[in-house]
């Protein structure tokens, strides 16, 4: 009775919202949703696998691939390189014609491990099971058993041309040949079968019934020293294929249990979502260098598998692992992005000092002056960039790189770990320096209107990449958060009191594009220009995302028209990029407006290849609306931005406030999260039942410091070093 009692009491001194009951976590239900074949057609594109340090687009026969990429092998400091795949192959199963055999494969979401099974009506068949490790970077395991009933011969074709190569019958190692190559190789191959080199192939044999496994391993020069002793190491294992594949589904089982949990209702959306996630860990988040926007897959001939900062390789998945709780990801991403000097050096790649006569597609645009005298506390980061970050600028008149919300974005993102992981050492060695340094590239650029009394930017690219024009929409909305964050940074380090003065008295007269009823593209835009297509219309999807805590600084009526207007423009997402689509869509959740985001978002999950293996950049129709191409399956962009959106729509966290399931849609009746990180790396978990909230729990360091089952939002107070929560009422 006395316990009853005091129970009572701190549930009548916390109030209604606070309930007693505890959240018992679920995990993703990654197995609903793994890639299943059950008949073999050589026209479906092959699932691609990785372990973000190397990986590729598996045959579709189960028995290895054509090409195997890396995320430090380079040809030069712009372009990947690729090594010939290890693949397997036998005479039996040439002579037979695939599509007539019993066939099926399995690519599991949770483990990443692809299975395949094969028989023929005459008895002859093999089973392969593969994946790259989680647990060992340079690690992809292999094995091949033989189902029929007699002995069969084959070949395994490996990367000897260009090696120097020195084989037993057991382990065949590679090794740069040239040593002036930029990237020195080494290689290493281990078979529990004796093997022949059989022309450029080696040979083995199996008995009915047998199995045998391979391990494979690839490491660089980049990898220190001893890299060649590195992958001799990987290869060489005292245990079974079994003992290998059940560590490696158990690291991945501890890592899901690790991060957050995003529970969807079971559906096309929340197939992608999962199927999405994979994708994401395949692909990106390594130690060394970043990823490419078609990283492991097929290089877009001129984006050559090198980085973009705001794609694949930089912000979007930077968000996704941060708010997951996969800290180290996103910081070994994070910090390889910023190189301080690299980065002041991009200034002068992109802008000359003084004049310029701006010729954009053509068009003489006119003299203008970028930068009058460099700043030597200007940085700016890359659009496409080499393997240090440098800009990578082309020879058309197309300025790619003149896209420079790019620095807001980049800002946005170091900003996020700033407040999500509060570390002081961080603040002052990478966050700080970054907006500082952006800030000061903001301060350079903008240019003064007498008449107008206001400050605007010179032409720049919009990020719609088809519009060259003063006052781009998006890059003003990235200068103003980037000067407005960079003086609130100063004021609480109680640094650069002048330049935080500088900073503001530019953010207040640096003017917004607009009219009296809507907001523009540009200054002085006329609002004839048309949407849709592959560009579009874009700029509008920055009055959230990744701008949070401007958002309140933007007439919401005004924006609400705009966006409305644009995606009219845009023709309802018709041809539009994945990324830019589901771009808008988290606008639109970080806006409030959860059934807008789900309508535009789910769009984004019918850009699939024929086989409905991989999602595209973007789908081209032609001038009767009939579809034209897919392009770029594996477009890996597309992929981190929809995962982030049903993140937005079930937690905000910006401003020391925390929302809870501020942006449901209709369409998520039933839905929950487990431990997103929020502010001040604390771990919120929310379910969702019946369209209301059911429960929320807020803990930090283990520590349940609120628990509610009404939808409020709470306030993060901190008070001599001290962190409570607040519920707003």
């Amino acid at each position: 009775m006395k316990k009853f009692k005091q129970l009572l009491f701190v549930v009548l001194l916390l109030g209604s919202v606070i309930s007693v009951g505890a959240i018992d976590r679920q995990e993703m239900p990654f197995h609903k949703y793994d890639f299943v074949r059950t008949q073999y057609n050589p026209d479906d594109i092959g699932y691609l696998l990785g372990n973000a340090e190397m990986g590729g687009i598996a045959d579709n026969t189960g028995l290895g691939f054509e090409k195997l990429w890396f995320t430090d092998v380079w040809e030069n400091d712009r372009a990947r390189k690729y090594l010939p795949g290890i693949r397997f192959s036998c005479k039996e199963l040439r002579k037979r014609d695939l599509e007539k055999s019993t066939f099926q494969n399995r690519y599991r979401l949770k483990d990443g491990v692809y299975t395949t099974s094969v028989l023929f009506d005459d008895g002859f068949g093999f089973e392969s099971r593969m994946f790259f490790s989680i647990q060992n970077k340079h690690q992809f395991v292999f094995t091949l058993a033989n189902t029929a009933s007699k002995k069969v011969k084959w070949e395994v074709r490996l990367p000897v041309q260009d090696y120097k190569v020195v084989a037993t019958e057991q382990l065949i190692q590679g090794g740069t040949r040239n040593q002036d190559t930029y990237t020195k190789v080494a290689w290493a191959f281990h078979s529990s079968q004796k093997m022949k080199p059989s022309k450029e192939q080696f040979a083995f044999e199996l008995e009915p019934g047998e199995e045998a496994l391979f391990l494979f391993s690839v490491t660089s020069h980049f990898d220190g020293e001893n890299y060649r002793q590195q992958a001799f190491d990987v290869v060489h294992s005292n245990q079974s294929y079994d003992q290998l594949e059940k560590s490696h589904a158990q690291a991945w089982d501890d890592h899901w249990k690790f991060v957050a949990s995003i529970i969807l209702p079971d559906g096309h959306y929340a197939k992608w979502f999962y199927r999405a996630l994979r994708g994401i860990y395949n692909t990106t988040g390594a130690e060394h260098f970043l990823a490419a926007e078609l990283q492991f897959a097929v290089p877009d001939p001129d984006w050559k598998m090198h980085s973009f900062t705001y794609g694949h390789g930089g912000g979007w998945p930077i968000w996704v692992f941060a708010q997951m709780g996969d800290h180290k990801r996103a910081m070994d991403m994070i910090k390889w992005t910023y190189k301080p000097e690299v980065n002041k050096k991009n200034v002068e790649i992109l802008f000359p000092e003084g004049p310029v006569d701006l010729v954009y597609r053509g068009k003489n645009k006119g003299v203008h002056t970028y930068i009058e005298k460099y700043n030597p506390n200007a940085i700016a980061f890359g659009h496409e960039v080499t393997t240090e970050g440098y800009n990578i600028t082309y020879s058309t008149d197309r300025h790619w790189d003149w896209q420079r919300h790019v620095d807001g974005y980049t800002a946005a993102f170091f900003h996020l770990m700033d407040r999500l992981y509060p570390d002081p050492q961080f603040t002052d060695n990478f966050t700080y320096p970054v907006l500082r340094g952006t800030a000061e590239l903001w301060r350079s650029l903008v240019k003064w209107d007498a008449d107008r009394k206001i400050y605007f930017l010179p032409p720049l690219l919009s990020v719609s990449e088809n519009i060259m024009e003063k006052s781009v929409l998006d890059a003003v909305l990235s200068a103003r958060w980037n000067l407005k964050m960079a003086a609130q940074y100063a004021a609480n380090l109680g640094v650069d009191s002048d330049l935080k003065e500088r900073w503001l008295e530019i953010y207040d007269k640096l003017y917004v594009p607009q009219n009296e009823d809507i907001f523009l593209e540009y200054l002085d835009d006329p609002q004839d220009r048309a949407g849709g297509g592959y560009f579009g219309i874009r700029a509008f999807a920055c009055f959230g995302y990744p701008y949070l805590e401007e958002m309140k600084n933007i007439d919401p009526q005004k924006a609400r028209r705009a966006l409305d207007l644009a995606w009219e423009r845009n023709n309802k997402g018709h041809g539009m990029i994945s990324f830019i689509s589901d771009w808008f869509a988290l606008t639109e959740a970080y806006l409030g407006y959860g059934d807008k985001a789900y309508e535009i978002s789910e769009l984004t999950t019918h850009l699939l290849d024929p086989s409905e293996t991989a999602m595209c950049e973007a789908f081209s129709y032609d001038q009767d609306g009939n579809l034209r191409r897919r392009i770029s399956p594996y477009f890996f962009t597309g992929y981190d931005a929809l995962v982030l959106v049903p993140m937005a729509m079930m937690l905000h966290s910006y401003d020391n406030v925390i929302k809870v399931f501020p942006s449901m849609p209709k369409a998520f009746q039933n839905a929950a999260f487990y431990d997103l990180v929020a502010e001040q790396g604390i771990r919120v978990s929310g379910e969702w039942r019946d369209g209301k909230l059911a429960r929320a729990v807020y803990r930090k360091d283990g520590e349940v410091l609120l628990r509610m089952n009404q939808k409020k939002d709470v306030k993060i107070n901190q008070q001599n070093g001290k962190l409570s929560l607040k519920v707003i009422q």
